[in-house]
């Protein structure tokens, strides 16, 4: 660790590092960033170390054992900016209500953990998040109503969701919303018209769903500043 570092932080730092967590340091010498991506088991890591890094913005721990009551310690870190929790299977829709508190939080993804719609109330007070993913959940058209009030929503993957033509109505208040993914769902041509109002849409994904190329193609042209993702285009 750099000079002028509390201890603390130098110590956390090492522990965490003899597991083969990777930290990134900011110029200054702080952790900003700390990857466990892969690691697999951390039953046996204290990730209350995290809390003595208040400077992290960033952390990645997908594809570990980490569950809800891990995230008990990760709802402390105020720093946060970036959480990665793809295919943590262990954290469910208990774990959310503990994130509720990372009010500065911009990115989360949740591809592949066993949250519901239900779990998706504990984010509404997420005020800053812009990205949010959700593919591979069990989040269906009932989950999406809670994402009416998160405004700041910049991209929102659905893919390999259950939602539908029904629950997409619940997107058209964020006003942001300029990438969305609805790879894999049952999305047909009935919702055309409807995601022809979405205008601040630049990238709309739609492979792999019930919307036929006619559907494809009337999209195309009524939402010409968008590049629309489908087989016929």
């Amino acid at each position: 660790m750099t000079r002028g570092v509390p201890q603390s932080e130098s110590d956390a730092a090492a522990r965490l590092e003899q597991i083969h967590a990777r930290l990134r340091l900011d110029n200054a010498g702080h952790v900003s960033e700390a990857l466990f991506s892969g690691l697999g088991d951390l039953s046996k890591v204290d990730l209350a170390d995290l809390l003595t890094f208040q400077y992290l913005l960033v952390l990645h721990l997908d594809d570990t054992t980490v569950g809800n009551e891990d995230l008990r310690f990760i709802g402390r870190i105020n720093s946060l900016r970036i959480l990665f929790l793809t295919d943590c299977k262990r954290v469910s829709d208990e774990g959310l209500s503990f994130l509720s508190s990372l009010q500065r939080l911009h990115e989360l993804d949740l591809t592949g953990t066993s949250i519901t719609d239900s779990g998706l109330q504990c984010l509404t007070s997420l005020c800053e998040l812009k990205k949010l993913y959700l593919t591979d959940t069990k989040v269906s058209d009932k989950g999406l109503a809670h994402l009416e009030r998160m405004t700041s929503l910049r991209e929102l993957s659905l893919i390999n969701t259950r939602v539908t033509d029904s629950g997409l109505s619940h997107l058209l208040p964020l006003p942001h919303l300029h990438r969305l993914e609805l790879v894999s769902t049952s999305v047909t041509d009935r919702s055309v018209d409807l995601l022809k109002q979405f205008v601040s849409l630049e990238y709309l994904y739609i492979q792999s769903t019930q919307i036929t190329e006619e559907g494809a193609r009337t999209l195309e042209k009524s939402l010409p500043g968008t590049e629309i993702w489908h087989p016929s285009l």
